[in-house]
């Protein structure tokens, strides 16, 4: 299946009446034509200074049981460390800044981030909380990590602290309504990343092949349409290029929903029409043209 091109965005005020629930299975096929829509979202919304769409409590909730007591060898960055035992760990929920690679700088705080965290558990012993998914691509160990003394969020100590920023990976976001509170304090307090202006949202019509990475970019909804695989093309590699919702803000950058993580979304793709919104998320090239890969709500915030 190639492309079906949904709609282009709507007059102002277009968005008058509430949508129908959204299907169990998934999220319904877009259509050809003009969806004038409003959505009533009975999910619990995160505020944040503007409103950010996210998940209801009961899919944010939960306590996870910590599996393993480990000795923490020493920090790598501000969101992974290398245990005594060798394993690397990646801090499940948050990305801090980057240090730079191939003779790139370091991004800013980048220095800041892995101090925090060396400061709390490099030479020390600390309990890990496994997500639903227990490595990466990269063979990293994902956990959550907590001080052995008292049980604090390493994650949350962080992101108070405006050293990271809140990313929701699923399955793993059992803890994703901490993170953003703790994220939010960071926020209205202005510390770190939310105080720096190398971190200032970037205008989505105004980026550059050179802006790849995790980036934070506003812009408003122009185009939304749904891909699909093609084995024609993609059959010689092995794989199909997934089923995918694009939400298009520029002519260079768009978002791409895959169709399988939908089922974390309470809205239909069509809500999101003609709205100004904030994503997160990294950055990459594709086809020519910049993508941000989202898979789930808590990356986008609402503008208007």
């Amino acid at each position: 299946m190639g492309h079906d091109d949904v709609t282009k965005a709507p007059p102002a005020g277009a968005f008058l009446r509430p949508l129908p629930a959204p299907r169990t299975r998934q999220a319904g096929r877009l259509r050809k034509r003009s969806v004038p829509v409003a959505l009533l979202i009975g999910a619990a919304l995160l505020v944040v200074g503007t409103t950010s769409i996210a998940l209801g409590a009961q899919q944010n909730a939960g306590t996870l049981p910590v599996t393993e007591s480990v000795d923490v060898r020493y920090v790598v960055d501000g969101d992974s460390l290398i245990l005594r035992d060798g394993r690397h760990v990646r801090l499940i929920g948050i990305n801090a800044p980057e240090f730079g690679k191939k003779n790139k700088p370091d991004q800013p705080l980048a220095r800041a981030a892995r101090a925090l965290l060396a400061n709390l558990v490099e030479g020390r012993r600390v309990r890990l909380a496994f997500g639903e998914e227990r490595t990466d691509r990269y063979r990293r160990t994902l956990a959550h990590v907590f001080l052995q003394k008292g049980g604090g969020s390493i994650q949350e100590t962080l992101l108070r602290q405006g050293l990271a920023w809140t990313v929701a990976i699923p399955p793993n976001i059992k803890r994703l309504a901490a993170h953003q509170a703790a994220e939010q304090e960071a926020r209205h307090k202005k510390r770190g990343v939310w105080n720096h202006p190398a971190y200032v949202p970037t205008a989505a019509d105004r980026l550059t092949r050179r802006d790849t990475g995790f980036r934070l970019v506003e812009g408003t909804v122009l185009r939304i349409h749904r891909s699909g695989p093609r084995m024609d093309r993609l059959r010689s590699r092995g794989r199909a290029d997934p089923k995918g919702y694009h939400f298009e803000l520029a002519p260079n950058f768009s978002m791409w929903v895959p169709v399988k993580d939908w089922k974390y979304f309470s809205y239909r793709p069509e809500y999101l029409l003609g709205r100004r919104i904030l994503v997160r998320g990294w950055l990459t090239h594709r086809k020519g043209k910049l993508r941000v890969r989202v898979r789930h709500p808590a990356m986008l915030t609402l503008l208007d």
